[in-house]
């Protein structure tokens, strides 16, 4: 293992999506470091009495950040000064966003409020925003599964009113509603796309037993999966257990692992909409010779940890997996490589932490390659829920 150097951090500490990056969210200022050099390349000069931060994140593309706070929320270019752009909560200051995230874009933000009063998209450049009353989830625990961008940006959401659940499908430019449909659930915890955006998966309860629900992207129900059968578990009486607590799709596409509140792990074929394996947890974990510790708490001064230990993967282009470890004071990185691999991208970096200016950034935000929504939905009769949707002009 190679560990980077100690750098001075905060509870906000996010490293960008191509892994060239680190910011850090202080009191007046973020601070914005390469991890080539572990040097401030770029800081930001914060407003005056903003107060306690609930969210430091990048855009898409690694060319802007966000910090959000109680009644607003801030957006500045990484790495060129001038661009500032500040959302006002529309809400009251009491009802404060629960959930921040970019959307598709450097230039949508969609935002969960309090009690799940409202789901909210702004748009930086028309300055339009689009309100949804009633979203299912709104804990940002569980605000994310709630919603969900199709691979051509289409946005899928989970609403609930009058006790039913209700799926909206929303374009990828406007955010007009193109369809919307009542599942078949009783109280769903989650949807999700496959990465091709085929199929739009949402699963129930662990209530209501298994079930996990396969939609086209036009909300028609392809098919359903109710769980293992009886010859694929030593257990008889699965069906009447608890059903899906964890449903997670892998990055190529083709497989769901979905975890129950048993120890077995389901893998499903998501081609063949069914069990391709089942997998045991066992009752003792034994490690192995490939575990890895990593006792990051003697490399921080005084061997001590301040607040909660903060743990993430760098996204970076090399060949040896890079973690950023940290506290509420301080942060560094470890690169799990052995003495033969290649060096961790800090280890010809300079020992001094001093503020660099940097040249205009020429690179040009390219748009985003999105299918066309090709369905035919002008016949669908949406009366039924198309009270749920409205949209502000701010």
């Amino acid at each position: 293992m190679h560990f980077s150097r100690i750098f001075k951090s905060s509870p906000h500490c996010a490293s960008s999506p191509d892994g060239s990056l680190i910011a850090t969210l202080f009191t007046d200022s973020i601070s914005i470091r390469s991890i080539e050099t572990l040097e401030t390349i770029h800081r930001i000069k914060l407003p005056a009495k903003l107060g306690p931060a609930n969210a430091l994140l990048w855009s898409p593309s690694s060319r802007r950040v966000l910090a959000s706070y109680a009644d607003q929320i801030h957006v500045y270019s990484a790495l060129e000064p001038g661009y500032h752009a500040v959302v006002r909560n529309p809400a009251s200051p009491n009802f404060r966003p629960t959930f921040v995230q970019f959307g598709t874009s450097d230039d949508e933000i969609i935002m969960f409020s309090s009690f799940g009063l409202k789901f909210s998209i702004f748009h930086l450049t028309t300055s339009k925003t689009i309100e949804i009353n009633s979203p299912k989830f709104h804990q940002p625990a569980s605000a994310p599964r709630g919603f969900a961008i199709r691979p051509s940006g289409h946005l899928a959401l989970l609403t609930r009113l009058a006790g039913k659940d209700i799926v909206s499908i929303h374009h990828h430019a406007t955010r007009e509603v193109q369809r919307s449909w009542h599942p078949d659930t009783i109280d769903a915890q989650g949807l999700a796309w496959t990465p091709n955006g085929h199929w739009l998966v949402i699963w129930e309860s662990a209530a209501q037993g298994h079930k996990i629900l396969f939609y086209t992207p036009d909300g028609h129900l392809f098919r359903t999966w109710a769980g293992p059968s009886a010859f694929e578990t030593d257990d008889k009486h699965v069906e009447l257990g608890a059903g899906v607590k964890v449903c997670q799709i892998s990055p190529d596409g083709a497989r769901i692992a979905v975890c129950d509140h048993t120890r077995n792990v389901s893998v499903l074929d998501i081609n063949a909409t069914s069990t391709s394996m089942r997998l045991e947890h066992p009752t003792a974990i034994i490690p192995k010779d490939t575990l890895q510790t990593v006792d990051f708490a003697e490399q921080l001064p005084d061997s001590r940890v301040f607040g909660k230990p903060q743990l993430s993967w760098l996204d970076w282009t090399g060949e040896t997996a890079i973690l950023l470890l940290g506290d509420a004071k301080h942060h560094l990185m470890v690169s799990l490589a052995d003495g033969e691999d290649p060096a961790a991208p800090w280890q010809d970096a300079q020992r001094n932490d001093l503020t660099m200016t940097t040249g205009k950034d020429d690179t040009q935000l390219e748009p985003a390659a999105l299918d066309d929504f090709d369905e035919d939905l002008s016949g669908l009769d949406m009366s039924e829920v198309d009270d749920t949707f409205s949209f502000k002009k701010m």
